[in-house]
């Protein structure tokens, strides 16, 4: 999965002779580090259903599109279920109606990145805890909530505090008591999603320089948001 697009020649350009011609990193994420074309920042489960139709001879970006499309409609629907648990048919007609109209939805739905699929296993994560509380399978539809909250990590780390905190309140609000194990399972899907990421960066980058790039991307958006938030309260 080379996130920098299909052409044959990138895998020669992050070999040291010619790494100053690669723009898979931007320096402004990873400043001091310096551009790799095979490594990104960000979970790439997302890529992996592009990457299979792309290998499987759907080169043309409509179809793609068109996949990923499928997954968007595939969480509006699953959407519609959560809403309909919850308020009753109509009003999850309306926010379903409402959400499709919206650009979250209009503006990604088919766009190749990963907000498709962190939508779907986002609503696959409140859909299945709903269940869990309603069915006499609590388990089954428990382990496939924690396998959706798995797929988001690996795809996203964009949805992870929302579904923790899906999973803990909504224990909380029907069982009225802490449920320690449950919260725990679901907090390894995202150590477990984000420890492969990392050792994917230590298979290509080494222990060095994998700790490294966490060090200076670490303190580098650090110090950015710190600069954002401290120029906003001046200006005001």
């Amino acid at each position: 999965l080379i996130p920098h697009g299909y052409s044959k020649a990138t895998r020669y350009l992050d070999e040291p002779p010619l790494r100053q011609h690669a723009h898979g990193i931007s320096p402004h994420s990873s400043p001091g580090f310096g551009p790799r074309l095979y490594y990104t920042h960000t979970p790439c489960g997302f890529m992996l259903p592009a990457y299979a139709l792309y290998r499987y001879g759907l080169e043309d970006p409509r179809w793609l599109q068109t996949g990923y499309l499928l997954f968007s409609l595939a969480a509006a629907w699953l959407w519609l279920e959560a809403f309909r648990i919850l308020a009753g048919p109509l009003p999850a007609a309306l926010a379903t109606a409402f959400y499709m109209g919206s650009f979250a939805f209009q503006g990604l739905a088919q766009g190749l990145s990963n907000q498709q699929l962190d939508d779907l296993f986002r609503a696959g994560v409140v859909l299945s805890t709903l269940l869990a509380s309603s069915k006499p399978r609590r388990r089954s539809f428990l382990t496939l909530a924690w396998l959706c909250a798995f797929g988001v990590s690996v795809c996203s780390p964009d949805s992870v505090l929302f579904v923790f905190a899906w999973v803990v309140g909504w224990d909380l609000w029907t069982r009225r008591r802490p449920n320690l194990p449950l919260w725990g399972a679901f907090l390894c899907a995202p150590l477990l999603a984000h420890g492969l990421q990392i050792l994917q960066n230590v298979w290509w980058l080494g222990w060095g320089d994998a700790w490294m790039d966490l060090q200076v991307t670490f303190l580098h958006k650090s110090a950015s948001a710190g600069t954002s938030r401290l120029q906003t309260l001046l200006e005001q």
